[in-house]
């Protein structure tokens, strides 16, 4: 159906009561019919227009559901220019000169400016629960966008200073490793910042010859495939998930090739990404400096998080809610601001949802402070059995195999505590699933005290 076509499904009930009243007219004029009473003449004509109102009504309304499915879902906003934009142009100005409303959309991701909190001043368990993790002050809230450069700027030299920080934090990393191949990760980040310009944008996501969406970042192609993913056969509804997918993932860079590493060998999972990190210590982030565990950092573990979540089985994708579709003049476009759904609770979630704004807004919050509720539950157990650990392995004949195996526990319960923690949304994303994670970290926190108080503290 062409664009602008579905404005005239509305003459379809009309035309359909106008005939059921002609039809009514000329029943109510018959002569030959035997003479009543004026009453009885016409009693079969109000249900009549009851009838016919019912149906117009019904008619109606599913028009109107329809049109707005339409709008929302089968009609994509398709550009109505013919544009020329090179196959390696990465500055999001030149794609803005084709297409300038999505671009000042993009910038719009400028008026959240300001110096994001860093999240250890947040959450004061953070101190212990980071101990020793040099890289704690360069945690922060995540800005928009158009400030990915300039926030990696920031942050890689309080961790590794390694170039495969800027894999999704420039809008020029795919063509440099494509270039450079494996040894573009052997640079510092130093070294490579000064090769890129622009912060991740257009070129991420979409094909400059034809527009359609796409993966660019190589390190989450080799995931996907390897965890059974179906790149070829991914539709256009999945991919509005999986260009987000490849940068909104947990990851590690290796230690001794600087490499992007995704620990997905199977369905990308808690219980996979756990079992990962206990076969390879040697992936691991940083040793406790209270227990002595090597723990892994997750970060964003958001399209890990999302999967098998209510949205995710219904079909919704991530650019539905962070994406909606806005109205610019006689257009229909997507959002490329990149806003929390909190931010446009109307565009974002009242198209399924049909209850007021306000509603929605604190329906949102409510499942939020749930979640982050029970984390701050978890994070206390979690900072006793840190504190019991510690005193443990400060007794001389303390045994080695005690403290390895609240080690270990330690490890585990701070992985399930971390997937929900780092991964944006505060469980919103997958509430069901948060409250289960969190429900074990609590239970693996109360068995390292358990451990520590058997051993004989």
């Amino acid at each position: 159906m062409k664009k602008g076509n579905e404005k005239h499904w509305i003459w379809v009930p009309l035309g359909a009561l106008a005939a059921l009243f002609a039809a009514a007219k000329a029943r109510s004029t018959e002569k030959h019919r035997p003479a009543h009473s004026g009453a009885c003449k016409h009693r079969w004509l109000w249900p009549m227009i009851f009838v016919a109102l019912s149906l117009f009504a019904g008619i109606a309304g599913g028009v109107l559901i329809t049109r707005q499915y339409y709008q929302r879902h089968v009609l994509p906003s398709r550009p109505t220019v013919q544009w020329q934009i090179a196959e390696n142009e990465v500055n999001p100005a030149n794609w803005g000169q084709w297409f300038p409303d999505h671009y000042q959309s993009y910038l719009e991701g400028l008026e959240h400016a300001g110096e994001p909190p860093q999240k250890i001043k947040l959450r004061p368990a953070l101190e212990i629960l980071w101990a020793g993790y040099d890289a704690a002050p360069s945690i922060r809230e995540h800005r928009g966008h158009p400030y990915s450069l300039d926030d990696v700027t920031r942050e890689a030299p309080l961790r590794n200073n390694q170039a495969g920080c800027l894999t999704c934090k420039a809008a020029e990393a795919p063509l440099l490793l494509e270039q450079m191949g494996t040894d573009f990760y052997k640079k510092s980040f130093s070294e490579m910042r000064e090769d890129v310009q622009h912060p991740v944008s257009c070129s991420a996501c979409h094909d400059p010859e034809t527009m359609g969406l796409r993966l660019s970042r190589e390190p989450f192609i080799q995931a996907y495939v390897r965890a059974g993913g179906d790149l070829k056969n991914a539709g256009r509804q999945e991919m509005r998930s999986l260009v987000c997918a490849q940068c909104h993932i947990t990851y590690y860079l290796d230690k001794e090739s600087g490499e992007v590493n995704i620990p997905w060998t199977e369905e990308p999972n808690i219980s996979n990404v756990e079992h990962y990190y206990l076969a390879l210590s040697e992936y691991r982030t940083w040793e406790h400096a209270l227990t002595g565990a090597e723990i892994p950092k997750l970060r964003h573990p958001d399209y890990e998080f999302f999967l098998g979540s209510t949205h995710h089985d219904a079909g919704v994708s991530c650019a539905d809610c962070h994406m909606p579709f806005m109205i610019k003049g006689d257009r229909k476009m997507t959002s490329h601001s990149f806003e929390s759904p909190l931010e446009t609770p109307l565009a974002s979630c009242g198209v399924c949802h049909r209850e007021s704004e306000e509603y929605l807004v604190q329906r949102i919050e409510r499942i939020q402070a749930d979640v982050s509720g029970v984390l701050s539950v978890v994070e206390d157990e979690l900072v006793q059995a840190v504190q019991m650990v510690e005193e443990l392995r400060q007794k001389p004949d303390a045994d080695p195999e005690d403290i390895r195996i609240a080690q270990e526990l330690h490890l585990r319960a701070f992985l399930h505590y971390d997937w929900v923690f780092a991964a944006n949304s505060m469980g919103f994303h997958n509430s069901r699933e948060a409250l289960i994670i969190l429900s074990e970290a609590m239970r693996l926190a109360k068995e390292v005290q358990l451990v520590v108080l058997q051993a004989g503290l």
